[in-house]
């Protein structure tokens, strides 16, 4: 399966995250996730966009850190390429 493959609804991905849609356009706005655009502008979410949801909303609620932590440590994964392997669990 193409994990990039944008394949789920603002509603699906709420779903599948735990993570209500203002708080999904919210992380968009803030550039921790940028989900496709059909369109119309309706956004399209991807299984590796979930996974990533499910990273942000570990972040947030497990170790307490707040968004401009997590924009922090996202940028610093990004920065240096690091990718996170979501199958051994977070």
């Amino acid at each position: 399966m193409n994990k990039r493959l944008a394949l789920y609804t603002i509603s699906i991905a709420s779903q599948l995250s735990g993570i209500q849609p203002r708080a999904l356009r919210l992380y968009e706005e803030m550039g921790l996730i940028r989900p496709q655009r059909k369109t119309k502008g309706h956004r399209l979410y991807s299984q590796e966009e979930i996974e990533l949801l499910l990273f942000i909303r570990h972040l947030a609620e497990v170790r307490k850190i707040n968004l401009a932590g997590i924009r922090f440590i996202l940028g610093m994964l990004d920065r240096f390429q690091i990718d996170l392997d979501f199958d051994e669990g977070i």
